[in-house]
């Protein structure tokens, strides 16, 4: 039981003095050469920047009458394109390479 605490522990030794070595690139290294010369941002009260944010029910009611909005545009298109009518000859050829 010895061995293997010593093992464990020399195991958790290696692997701290790795991490310890690991090179961790300095913020300043990130932040691309144009941002480094940019003014600083505008400051807004967070009351102002948080105002125009909808309630989630009302941005979830607002995308759902979107896409049903754009279900019936489509289906609407659909219809047209089946009323176009299509030859017979086009319609085969468009079967066969549906049905391989």
């Amino acid at each position: 039981m010895t061995g293997r605490l010593t093992i464990l522990t020399v195991l958790t030794a290696a692997l701290a003095a790795t991490v310890a070595c690991t090179r961790v690139p300095e913020v300043d290294e990130r932040i691309a050469p144009d941002l480094r010369t940019a003014d600083y941002p505008k400051l807004v009260p967070l009351h102002l920047a948080l105002e125009d944010s909808p309630t989630p029910q009302v941005a979830g009611q607002e995308q759902q009458d979107k896409l049903l909005a754009r279900q019936a545009r489509l289906k609407r298109r659909a219809e047209a394109l089946r009323n176009q009518g299509v030859d017979e000859a086009t319609r085969r050829r468009l079967n066969d390479a549906v049905s391989e």
